[in-house]
């Protein structure tokens, strides 16, 4: 599954793999691939590289890199952990914004960052791609403040600054 994503899915070869579409992550709709269509979900989504299934293939080449370790198959481990270093340091590199302090979408055809914040920018965090250091840890002051993610529950996915939040929750039956 790890290698097989990079077939799949990254197609610039930079060790980011891309969604073919929103639906995939489990986080449809979201406005960073309307983003350069000015949050026009009408008009066709972009190829994105995502802090989501970056994360998420990370966390499995990781987790694959442990199980191989516990099977006793140190050069299968060490590759796995190959490929997790690789895909950290392209995420780093690619998707980390220093000056912002959030891990942004980018376009996979040049790279052009989706300025628009998703709550998916926390989620390097919790599959431990970002390291514990404190230029990272500054992405948490937009997790408690309610110009950004802050919200009567659940949290909202993206800042209240961005064209595309709204203020309505889904009722969620009892």
């Amino acid at each position: 599954d790890v290698r097989g994503h990079f077939v799949e899915f990254d197609s610039d070869k930079d060790k980011l793999c891309s969604p073919p579409s929103h639906w995939p992550t489990g986080m449809e709709w979201q406005p960073a691939f309307f983003h350069f269509n000015d949050y026009d979900n009408s008009k066709p989504e972009a190829k994105l590289e995502r802090a989501d299934l970056v994360a998420y293939h990370y966390g499995n080449a990781r987790a694959t890199a442990d199980a191989y370790r516990a099977l006793q198959k140190p050069d299968k481990a060490l590759e796995m952990d190959r490929i997790a270093q690789d895909i950290q340091d392209a995420a780093l590199a690619k998707l980390w914004n220093s000056a912002d302090a959030w891990f942004y979408a980018i376009s996979e055809h040049d790279d052009a960052e989706a300025k628009c914040q998703e709550i998916v920018g926390f989620y390097p965090f919790a599959f431990g791609l970002a390291p514990p250091m404190l230029e990272f840890s500054r992405a948490y002051r937009f997790l408690a403040d309610p110009e950004y993610f802050w919200n009567p529950f659940p949290l909202a996915t993206v800042p209240k600054k961005c064209p595309a939040y709204t203020p309505e929750q889904e009722k969620w039956p009892a």
